[in-house]
């Protein structure tokens, strides 16, 4: 964790946020790391267990939520109470939405790391913004943007328009600049292949320096496309729909905070102790699949037991 440092992480996402927001995030940011974790070192070895609750999950945004059971749940709920809280029915909703798409995103990686099935590079890319949290990211931003979801005429568009493809642009950049960072850790340490390094080995057979190299290029093309957008089609976009200038203001904080989210996230992965060889080495001293992996998968096994 202190390698890791997701305070810091959180506070180059976000330059301008003030603390009790840092906190917030930094918390979630936290949390989604230790379920992706968990996915790694116990759900792969325990599938049963591991299916159960990440399903279990979404009941945790229930208005009347069962009581949590397991570590995570714990921190899901406490998270969920404390971010909603602060919402409006707008923005649960759109919270809970952006929850639900990264838990069908965490099942759907699992279900191919236990079969040990390589998805298409094009569909990985899709599936990658949502397991990175990409949604999650915008629903959190918008409890600070709510010009953008008040006005019916941005909200009708979005889904299809400027602004959903300067969000994807962005956060396509921000999962594979991890892509890049995160191969030692994950294909070497973990044994995972939910990688795009990885997978461009082996769909083209190459070395991994050519793979990475092609990833590199295509994180670069990403940064590329939000940059044309935002300097070109953003002011057509203004032009075509004539947002109030409350709205305007609100759209251009938006792509702005979007760019720290890139520039952050590429500086943290610079500097972070997470992907270190030397933290590998000393959070790895054993194999990584070895032995029983304790009370925490006999909750959830004696819990798919009963149903």
């Amino acid at each position: 964790m202190a390698a890791a440092d997701f305070a810091g992480l959180m506070a180059m996402l976000d330059p301008g946020a003030d603390a009790a927001a840092l906190l917030l995030r930094t918390r979630w940011c936290t949390w989604g790391t230790y379920a992706d974790d968990l996915a790694t070192r116990v759900f792969r070895v325990e599938p049963v267990s591991g299916r159960d609750q990440l399903r279990h999950l979404r009941l945790q945004l229930a208005d009347s939520p069962p009581a949590p059971l397991t570590a995570l749940e714990y921190g899901l709920a406490a998270l969920w109470r404390d971010t909603a809280a602060g919402c409006d029915e707008a923005g649960r909703e759109r919270l809970r939405a952006a929850l639900i798409e990264l838990f069908e995103g965490w099942e759907c990686v699992l279900e191919n790391e236990i079969r040990h099935r390589l998805p298409d590079p094009v569909d990985y890319l899709e599936q990658r913004r949502l397991t990175s949290g990409g949604p999650l990211f915008c629903a959190l931003d918008a409890l600070y943007s709510p010009e953008i979801a008040a006005d019916s005429r941005i909200s009708e568009i979005s889904d299809s328009s400027i602004v959903r493809q300067l969000q994807n642009s962005a956060h396509d950049y921000a999962a594979l600049v991890n892509d890049l960072y995160s191969y030692q850790k994950e294909i070497e340490y973990d044994e995972e292949i939910y990688n795009l390094v990885y997978l461009t080995q082996s769909f083209l057979g190459c070395s991994r320096e050519h793979a990475a190299d092609i990833v590199v290029d295509l994180a670069n093309e990403r940064l590329t496309q939000f940059e044309l957008v935002a300097r070109e089609r953003l002011p057509e976009f203004f032009a075509d729909h004539e947002p109030p200038g409350e709205v305007r203001a609100a759209l251009l904080g938006h792509v702005d905070r979007l760019r720290d989210h890139m520039a952050g996230n590429l500086h943290w992965h610079t500097s972070t102790g997470r992907y270190s060889e030397q933290t590998l080495r000393a959070s790895r001293p054993r194999p990584v699949i070895a032995g029983p992996v304790g009370p925490f998968v006999s909750v959830l096994a004696d819990r798919a037991g009963r149903r």
